[in-house]
């Protein structure tokens, strides 16, 4: 019954699922060799600072879709490579953008 979800709630919800996501996508880079296993790690405890999503198995699928390098919405998969291909750059310098983002 979606009649008791506030859009607060969906809205916290995204928040924390798109933040699962790029998590997926840091240990993609990782395993990569584009980013050191501590922003891993430093990302991780940015994502216990956010309040959980509702449904935890969504939340995983977003991870998920991340560690396979690619960028989830809940609707539309873009792989990391079809990312960077459109804007001109590359998956090593797309992942040390998540780098920069844990080390401020």
């Amino acid at each position: 019954d979606l009649s008791s979800v506030s859009f607060a709630d969906a809205e916290s919800d995204q928040v924390y699922n798109s933040a699962r996501n790029q998590l997926g996508l840091i240990k993609y880079c990782a395993e990569n060799g584009h980013v050191p296993a501590e922003t891993v790690a430093a990302y991780k405890k940015i994502i216990t600072m956010l309040p959980a999503a509702s449904d935890a198995a969504e939340s995983e699928k977003f991870e998920a879709e991340g560690v396979k390098g690619n960028s989830y919405d809940g609707a539309q998969t873009v792989s990391l490579e079809e990312i960077t291909v459109a804007t001109g750059s590359t998956v090593a310098v797309h992942c040390s953008q998540y780098e920069m983002l844990t080390k401020q």
